[in-house]
């Protein structure tokens, strides 16, 4: 079971990163932002990364636990 409290904190460390992001973008939107592509692909590792994790969450996998690590290490 402690794998799931490890799930759910990580869940919630990525929430917050969200909730950061679409603050700044709230903050900016009236100053012409210019979002880079390396930070579009960066977010988009993430919310991949934050779907392995809502699925782990669910039905635990080894596999899915390993694909995990290596976006991490990446």
């Amino acid at each position: 079971m402690h794998f799931m409290y490890y799930i759910v904190e990580k869940l919630e460390q990525v929430a917050d990163q969200y909730k950061y992001l679409f603050d700044f973008l709230m903050l900016s939107a009236n100053k012409n932002l210019k979002i880079s592509k390396q930070m579009l692909d960066l977010y988009e590792s993430l919310s991949k990364m934050l779907r392995l994790y809502h699925e782990l969450f669910y039905k635990f996998d080894n596999e899915k636990a390993k694909q995990i690590d290596k976006m991490r290490t990446d």
